[in-house]
């Protein structure tokens, strides 16, 4: 079964305002506009849907992501082999055609390849270079290692090079995986505490008896430092990341945050490396934390 991870449903109070935003800064163009104030937007691979009413067990910003799969009864099979549901969604522009929910709580959108079509979307922005485009994605949950055990076995992402080097050198439990397109990171939900504040999301009761929540998106972008300069003061952190993927933070209006890169990408498959001029191998060295802490570089 082949998975990608093309969608991601944000709840926002005000579409029109992001949408702009989304345009302005990284030339995403609109594919959808829905009569209760819905906003699709599109880079030519993910589908960024701007929703501006949702359930009351959810809170603004990223509510969920989603997956495009070419066989739904393979998907039905490894959901019964490995555990989670599979029912109908919405569908249209905004929503996924099915949505499954995992054992640990969350839920993710589905929508089958359709003659080269997902989420409504062709496939033109799969190797496009010249744009900006997301490429990483990032959610905390409750165990990493269960939740990337499930996730190869259920949408066949695989685990990548930097997650296998945290896992054997580090007690770091931080798990990443890839579809070949998408970095997919799974982060601690412990973390919240001293990690994912900086976006002033609110934590709902759910997502804390849950575990389980979104945190952020990353880009890669072609002119990096052009897009810092024109971006307002307000809305980046130019504090170098140390970390082997991303080099600076920017904010959107409602205050999520997203990971931007230019240079050094995003591990989008094993060893292979997503940056602003195309695809490329792994870099010189791999960053791991050591069991005592400690900032250590080894091989790739």
């Amino acid at each position: 079964m082949l998975s990608f991870i093309r969608f991601i449903a944000m709840n926002t109070e005000d579409p029109q305002r992001m949408a702009d935003y989304f345009g302005d800064y990284f030339g995403m163009r609109e594919i959808a506009h829905g009569a209760k104030g819905e906003i699709a937007l599109s880079d030519g691979w993910f589908k960024l849907a701007l929703l501006p009413s949702w359930p009351a067990n959810e809170v603004g910003g990223i509510a969920h992501y989603g997956v495009t799969v070419d066989d739904l009864d393979a998907l039905r099979a490894r959901l019964a082999q490995y555990g989670g549901t599979l029912d109908a969604d919405e569908g249209g522009d905004f929503h996924g055609a099915y949505r499954v929910h995992d054992p640990f709580g969350g839920q993710w959108s589905v929508s089958v390849h359709d003659s080269g079509r997902a989420f409504g979307m062709n496939d033109s922005g799969q190797d496009a270079h010249d744009r900006p485009r997301i490429r990483h994605a990032a959610i905390y949950m409750k165990d990493t290692q269960a939740s990337l055990d499930w996730i190869e076995a259920v949408f066949g992402l695989r685990e990548i090079n930097v997650s296998r080097k945290i896992r054997t050198l580090s007690t770091l439990p931080l798990r990443m995986c890839g579809d070949g397109q998408c970095n997919f990171t799974i982060l601690p939900f412990n973390f919240i505490s001293h990690f994912g504040q900086e976006n002033q999301r609110v934590i709902s009761a759910e997502h804390r008896a849950r575990q389980w929540m979104p945190q952020h998106f990353g880009w890669v972008i072609p002119d990096l430092m052009g897009l810092c300069g024109h971006l307002p003061e307000h809305a980046k952190d130019m504090n170098l990341m140390p970390e082997n993927m991303g080099e600076y933070s920017a904010i959107d209006p409602d205050g999520n945050r997203m990971d931007i890169t230019g240079g050094k990408g995003f591990e989008v498959d094993f060893n292979v490396w997503e940056r602003a001029e195309g695809r490329g191998g792994p870099p010189p060295f791999i960053m791991v934390r050591n069991a005592q802490g400690e900032r250590v570089n080894v091989a790739p």
